[in-house]
């Protein structure tokens, strides 16, 4: 979907995901397609359950 925006240049400047920090996978997945972390949050999946999150941001051109 990602590379699909991207190739087809549609509208979108920037592209986020909130990817949990224990997901290693989803960043490394995430980071090879060029995104990188803007900010250190905590999300917040389920009421009273937060899990340290990282915003990850691509820019397009």
């Amino acid at each position: 979907m990602i590379r699909h925006v991207h190739r087809e240049g549609l509208s979108a400047r920037r592209l986020q995901v909130t990817v949990l920090c224990a997901s290693v996978g989803a960043v490394a997945f995430y980071g090879s397609l060029g995104f990188a972390v803007v900010e250190r949050v905590e999300y917040e999946p389920l009421p009273g359950c937060r899990e340290p999150a990282l915003v990850m941001e691509l820019v397009t051109a």
